[in-house]
């Protein structure tokens, strides 16, 4: 017998997101979205199945907090993840939101031939993306902290210890030097510049790689591990001119080289298998202001001159790839580029009459 839907059906939504396929093929890891009436907010957990449709999905995570990101390991025997659960296995009762945390999302490891998730990283501001390095001995972490241990950062940002009963009330102003200063709903963000780290898996040893003033976007290993490509804005006036440029570092020595122009806007780098070439999604102002194509940029550092340097692979094709399809219920996902082992195909998401598809 049917009837019709009531409010309290949306509690009842599962929210199936960011699908990610075991190095082998053979299984896919994702996140799954509940709603948590009582907590007035959701829930994430992490979920995974075979892709030969043989057997239900298993639930990987309990699904208390916020379980997401998950990210298989290059051997495929573990996958790592994003979660603001605490330290301890004892829930913490009145432990607030990870956006009311400082120490936000941290990385934990998922042994998947059993065992409890072990948290890797404990960076005082938290994490916002990772990447496994190819060889998965250590990790590329994006992170707001400007020092690795919580003292240290604290002393770096100029705080000091809490007041206490009967001292003078902490300073509550804020010296501004910049335009980019404040968000809705995160407040303030001056300060917030998002930086790469490199993080040791075995000793959990955490090594800051960059210091941009603008921060770090998107990020990729090399595929011998010893550099990684980056995008920032170089620019000094950078919360005037909308660019994103390309950088590649050396992982071990920290030097680093700019692959693209100053007209540069480009995200989602990835390499190519020789090491030899870059693609990303983006172009070259004022060109690909309102379109964004795919690249192949030089990672010698030869594309850097004051022209449009690179190969532009999709201006013949009317196709918009930096495009992901939003709705209500979950954001659009990141953009991402695949290149084939082969070096030979590029896969890539573009919409075509109101629906996101795949090309190459």
């Amino acid at each position: 017998m049917t009837r019709s839907f009531r409010p309290d059906d949306l509690y009842r939504l599962n929210i199936a997101t960011d699908p990610r396929l075991s190095p082998d093929g053979s299984r896919a890891v994702f996140t799954v979205q509940t709603v948590a009436p009582a907590k007035d907010g959701y829930r994430s957990s992490l979920w995974t199945v075979a892709t030969d449709g043989d057997g239900p999905a298993r639930q990987l995570t309990i699904g208390a907090r916020h379980d997401r990101r998950p990210r298989f390991a290059p051997d495929g025997r573990s996958i790592a993840f994003l979660s603001d659960r605490r330290l301890h296995v004892e829930e913490e009762p009145a432990a607030g939101e990870a956006k009311d945390r400082e120490d936000g999302d941290q990385v934990h490891i998922l042994p998947l031939d059993g065992g409890e998730a072990r948290r890797i990283t404990d960076l005082p501001r938290g994490v916002d993306e990772y990447w496994w390095s190819p060889d998965g001995s250590r990790l590329l972490v994006k992170s707001a902290s400007r020092e690795s241990t919580k003292d240290a950062d604290s002393k770096r940002r100029g705080i000091t210890a809490k007041p206490k009963p009967g001292d003078a009330p902490e300073s509550d102003y804020h010296f501004v030097d910049r335009l980019g200063y404040q968000y809705n709903g995160t407040g303030f963000i001056y300060h917030l510049t998002g930086q790469l780290w490199v993080l040791d898996i075995e000793t959990g040893e955490a090594r800051r790689l960059t210091d941009d003033p603008a921060g770090v976007g998107d990020a990729a290993w090399s595929p011998d591990g010893t550099e990684v490509v980056y995008t920032t804005n170089l620019r000094p006036d950078h919360d005037l001119e909308l660019r994103a440029h390309l950088v590649v570092v050396d992982v071990e020595g920290g030097r680093s080289r700019r692959l693209t122009g100053d007209a540069a806007t480009f995200g989602a780098p990835a390499w190519l298998p020789d090491g030899k070439t870059i693609a990303a999604i983006g172009g070259y102002l004022p060109a690909n202001f309102y379109v964004a194509d795919l690249w192949l940029i030089a990672a010698d550092g030869s594309d850097a001159g004051p022209e449009a340097g690179g190969r532009n692979l999709t201006s013949r094709h009317d196709l918009m790839l930096a495009t992901s399809m939003n709705s209500d219920i979950v954001p659009g996902e990141a953009v991402r580029i695949v290149p084939s082992a082969d070096g030979r195909w590029i896969t890539f998401q573009a919409p075509k009459a109101g629906s996101g598809e795949l090309w190459r």
